[in-house]
């Protein structure tokens, strides 16, 4: 489809391509599946770029934490330097100094867990999921309401979804479960 496009009184014909919005769009959350009563997994681009989602639960106390991480330098570091993986051995009190600490390094982080003070669990899984455990299954619906608010998705009834089944969220705020 060619469009013509008016641009300071000249004539300008463009050619337009219609986006498949189901396939190339991004979206924070893309599936979410509960794992137990107390547990959910959310399929989320990039999960370890979307660490600021954690902003959102900056309060909570950290226990115990394991993370991986690599130095990257970007465009400053030659090629052929690489860094080695090594674990990150400061502590936090709560998630919002971590976030804090890790936005100023220049860290790829490889493996992400967390461990925090009122019992619940958070692991990044393979750079695409992030799986919350926690002691309730009020804990984990209050965790799925503000994920799907921060993500600008409908709010949904866990009491409709099956255990253990994957659903991916739709454009339009419609679940759809996937075999």
């Amino acid at each position: 489809m060619t469009r013509i496009q008016i641009i300071g009184g000249e004539q300008i014909n463009r050619t337009h391509i219609a986006l498949n919005t189901h396939e190339k769009m991004n979206k924070l959350i893309r599936t979410i599946e509960l794992i137990n009563e107390e547990s959910v997994v959310f399929g989320i681009d990039n999960s370890r770029s979307n660490l600021w989602i954690l902003m959102h639960f900056k309060d909570l106390k950290i226990t115990s934490k394991k993370i991986c991480y690599q130095i990257n330098n970007g465009v400053h570091q030659r090629k052929k330097t690489i860094h080695p993986k090594r674990w990150l051995k400061k502590n936090f009190n709560n998630t919002l100094e971590l976030l804090d600490y890790i936005n100023k390094q220049p860290y790829d982080i490889h493996y992400l867990e967390i461990e925090f003070e009122n019992g619940w669990k958070l692991k990044d899984q393979s750079n695409a999921w992030l799986l919350f455990e926690t002691t309730k299954k009020s804990e984990r619906d209050s965790i799925i309401d503000k994920m799907l608010i921060v993500a600008g998705l409908n709010a949904i009834d866990t009491d409709e979804l099956n255990l253990k089944e994957v659903y991916l969220f739709q454009i339009m705020g419609d679940l759809i479960k996937l075999d």
